[in-house]
């Protein structure tokens, strides 16, 4: 399964590049990522552009500012089956991607899945969780929705920090 990992981000390159590094590194072998950006400077995009030079794999957007907005171009501007969501400030582990579609083999029905967030070392005053990684995950079975379609979810604890999403999801029930 194609994955295609998304991060909004917002005047935070310094955060952005361990979370660029980390999702890079997974070894999961089809993945692309895509960078939304709503800065104010091109700090961001100066530092997606560098990487962009050795790494095919890596895009970068610029979005009107609300995250919202931003999540919402950075999925229909990927291919990927499975829509995989992380944060400017955290960092996933290598096998990331690969826990995802290991549990949506698992589960075929399955629609969402979100993921644990642990806190690394935390300095309350900025206010981020620079370290996000799956754990334990469970099936949790079909939810139903207002438009009447039946939504399985896999899920840790989890926030949106860490929420992978099969793409017919947003083409079914809508965008954020």
């Amino acid at each position: 399964m194609k994955v295609s990992a998304i991060v909004c981000t917002y005047n935070r390159a310094g955060l952005l590049k361990s979370a660029i590094d980390s999702i890079l590194s997974n070894s999961y072998p089809d993945f692309d990522l895509m960078i939304v950006d709503q800065s104010e400077n091109n700090e961001t995009k100066n530092l997606v552009n560098e990487y962009a030079k050795y790494d095919e794999r890596i895009r970068y957007l610029c979005s009107e500012k609300g995250k919202s907005r931003a999540l919402n171009l950075g999925i229909k501007e990927t291919k990927g089956e499975i829509i995989a969501l992380t944060d400017d400030d955290c960092t996933v582990s290598q096998d990331w991607i690969e826990k995802i579609v290991s549990v949506f083999e698992l589960h075929p029905d399955a629609a969402i899945v979100l993921g644990d967030v642990i806190p690394g070392e935390h300095d309350p005053s900025k206010e981020l969780i620079p370290r996000c990684r799956s754990r334990n995950r469970k099936y949790l079975g079909a939810l139903s929705m207002k438009k009447g379609i039946g939504i399985g979810i896999g899920i840790g604890i989890g926030i949106g920090a860490n929420m992978s999403v099969k793409r017919w999801v947003f083409e079914k029930v809508g965008y954020f």
